[in-house]
């Protein structure tokens, strides 16, 4: 067993935040509420936390989120000392959509296609994933070791059907019909349909291999209609998915070198934190 050390960042973040331990275990319970967590973490979890026990991955991802609210700032696992240690041997398979994977798309380090984010992002429409103030970089979309985030080539989908033309007209067509609903009647009334079409069609033609010029006007469209998804996930009070939204339409737009396209995702994301 490897020897521990004592969490110095972690005690003095508390410090700083006017924290005692059984403050600190009640923010971090209430953090994972709002994602529908039934934590019971006490002084003494923290007490071995400030110790030098690391938290499991989720649970460490509160504790930062907490702290962040706490202070006013982002406070990201390696200021708090709860980054992970660098694995040894190969990680075992992770399910793109499981809450521990490094590739989920709640992780602001994922690595995943904006398609396998956008099929997994909101399939529970009434969970409420927490707002974050800590997050990669949207500007320069960085991982956290400042490396920039690699292009991903669009793989076949389940079907090897290529993406045509139609394919986005058919999108456009959505994308006029959900900015017309959205304008008269409000987002609550098209979300989940809005949402659907973006998991079970969008998702599988930005993971389908298409010529260059369809590839970017999917692009495009798709920046446009996931930035719509989070404006009316904004507007459902769903914040955290929202945010999740944002930052999708962010990728897209970078991947598609649509200026316009990322001003828009970053103006919603300003306007959401503001």
């Amino acid at each position: 067993m490897a020897p521990r050390h004592p969490n110095a960042r972690l005690r003095a973040l508390a410090h700083e935040a006017g924290w005692s331990g059984a403050a600190l275990a009640r923010a971090v319970n209430r953090t994972g509420a709002e994602t529908r967590l039934t934590l019971r973490y006490d002084r003494t979890s923290v007490a071995h936390w400030m110790a030098g026990t690391r938290p499991p991955a989720p649970v460490a991802a509160l504790v930062a989120e907490a702290l962040s609210r706490g202070l006013g700032r982002p406070v990201t696992l390696a200021d708090a000392g709860l980054e992970l240690a660098p694995p040894t041997a190969p990680l075992p398979p992770t399910s793109p959509t499981s809450p521990t994977s490094p590739h989920s798309p709640h992780s602001p380090h994922s690595q995943h296609s904006p398609g396998l984010a956008l099929a997994a992002l909101d399939a529970e429409p009434a969970r409420n994933h927490p707002y974050r103030l800590a997050l990669a970089d949207p500007v320069h979309l960085q991982t956290g070791s400042a490396t920039p985030l690699p292009t991903r080539h669009p793989t076949p989908s389940a079907a090897g059907v290529p993406v045509t033309r139609a394919h986005v007209r058919s999108a456009q067509a959505m994308l006029h019909t959900f900015t017309s609903v959205d304008a008269a009647f409000g987002g609550g009334h098209s979300r989940s349909a809005l949402t659907g079409f973006l998991r079970s069609s969008v998702a599988e033609w930005l993971n389908a291999p298409a010529p260059p010029r369809t590839r970017h006007e999917l692009l495009l469209c798709a920046s446009r209609l996931t930035c719509l998804a989070g404006l009316m996930c904004f507007d459902d009070e769903q914040q955290g998915t929202a945010q999740g939204y944002y930052l999708i339409a962010a990728r897209l737009s970078v991947e598609a070198d649509d200026a316009p396209g990322h001003a828009t995702a970053l103006r919603a994301l300003s306007a959401q934190a503001h």
